[in-house]
């Protein structure tokens, strides 16, 4: 081990009046200089900008495009072959968080009355048809007027 490494971090000169050393503030003598990755270890080029994004870029390209040919029959596969892996996968994609807000906010009082008109009156015909001995199933869906924006 005869050879030794040369180092190649340049101090400079005098630090510069306005900078003061201190908490998370080195000397400027101990930061790496530009071109440089520590002692001895020049890289005046550095990594090629953008060459980890290029790649993930291919590669998530190449992903999507295979997922859009053979996706779909790999969910189903997988749903089919083994379902307690597929809630697995289901169960990691869902947030960890899921933020609460508030739609009928929004809304105001007026609008928020009539919606609940609304709903009382779906109820009580669903409570009816139920007492008239109707299923309620064969029975087409109500049409629920939309609650209008305007305040």
């Amino acid at each position: 081990m005869a050879e030794c490494i040369e180092k190649t971090t340049v101090r400079p000169e005098k630090p510069k009046a306005d900078y003061a050393v201190g908490r998370c503030k080195p000397p400027q003598w101990a930061n790496f200089k530009p071109g440089h990755a520590g002692y001895g270890n020049p890289n005046p080029g550095g990594k090629p900008k953008a060459s980890r994004n290029a790649l993930q870029g291919a590669f998530v390209r190449k992903l999507a495009a295979d997922f859009e040919k053979f996706g779909n029959k790999a969910i189903v596969e997988c749903r089919e072959s083994d379902p307690g892996r597929y809630l697995s996968i289901i169960a990691s994609i869902i947030p960890k968080e899921i933020e609460i807000t508030q739609p009928l906010g929004e809304l105001s009082d007026e609008q928020l009355d009539a919606a609940a008109a609304t709903i009382r009156a779906i109820l009580h015909a669903q409570a009816d048809r139920a007492d008239s001995g109707g299923s309620g199933g064969d029975e087409p869906a109500q049409v629920v007027p939309a609650v209008s924006e305007a305040g």
